[in-house]
């Protein structure tokens, strides 16, 4: 992030680093008003879709989500 940066009432942010969960960034842009997320959501869809690859077994989006939650 830079300082003294603003962002426009339609900006989204999507900050992909997942560790730590909110970032500078995310802050930034949360504390502005803005929609901001951060990257565990990615980070849970691909290890999803990894897993079933290789084991051929789907597993829940909540059940990663809470799995990650627990870190």
């Amino acid at each position: 992030p830079w300082p003294g940066v603003t962002f426009a009432e339609d900006t989204a942010v999507y900050d992909l680093i997942y560790n730590p969960r909110d970032t500078r960034l995310v802050q930034d842009a949360r504390a502005a008003g803005v929609r901001a997320t951060t990257g565990l959501g990615m980070l849970i869809e691909q290890a999803s879709l990894a897993f079933t690859r290789w084991t051929g077994q789907q597993v829940s989006y909540e059940v990663w989500r809470d799995a990650v939650s627990e870190n």
